[in-house]
């Protein structure tokens, strides 16, 4: 399985409590970056298998896979 960044969004003014909802993913296997309480996304990255787990926690409306991308390698026949 891979690991991958996503965001999980909780519904912050329903009140759902970030703390709880962190502990609860990191049981999971969600690794918590960043927690953003006024907004109602906690960011982190797990393995691609608990996406579905992590959307049926109490207060998560939602859970996103955050996107990559790469530039091309730097050409002078190119314009970045």
């Amino acid at each position: 399985m891979a690991q991958i960044s996503v965001k999980v969004v909780f519904d912050a003014k329903g009140g759902a409590d970030a703390e709880t909802i962190c502990e609860k993913a990191s049981e999971h296997g969600l690794t918590v970056e960043q927690v953003q309480r006024a907004m109602g996304v906690i960011f982190g990255q797990c393995d691609d298998s608990v996406v579905d787990k992590l959307e049926a926690l109490d207060g998560v409306l939602r859970v996103s896979p955050e996107g990559t991308f790469q530039l091309p390698p730097l050409s002078p026949d190119k314009p970045q």
